[in-house]
């Protein structure tokens, strides 16, 4: 199936997503903050991006921002948040608001890594 990056500061829904993502059959790399999921971006192929908006070190928007501005910025990015209303929509291919029911995050996982967009982002 895909390779998955999940970038969240809290370690046990960290866990969680790995967990629900693995046992549907991806390979999944994890992250506990902005910076460290960009340095795991950088160096592995990956097929989705999956971000927590708040996060210290370096949030989703920098993430997304990182991401479309790099050689492989036509990976698909879905962003998480608590509060929605605040993510730059044109930067992600998906928003979830959290909490949610993990179908709804396999379901789009399966939507973008089977369907990815054609889009090509310039910043």
């Amino acid at each position: 199936m895909a390779s998955i990056l999940v970038i969240d500061d809290e370690k046990d829904l960290l866990w969680m997503f790995n967990n629900v993502l693995e046992r549907n059959g991806h390979k999944v790399f994890m992250a506990e903050n902005g910076f460290e999921g960009m340095l795991i971006f950088e160096n592995e192929h990956l097929d989705l991006v999956i971000t927590d908006l708040m996060m210290p070190v370096m949030d989703g928007h920098e993430v997304a921002m990182h991401i479309r501005t790099s050689e492989k910025g036509s990976i698909p990015v879905i962003g998480m948040s608590g509060t929605p209303w605040e993510i730059m929509p044109d930067h992600f291919e998906a928003v979830i608001e959290k909490p949610f029911f993990l179908g709804i995050l396999i379901d789009k996982v399966r939507d973008l890594t089977l369907n990815p967009p054609n889009t090509v982002y310039s910043m």
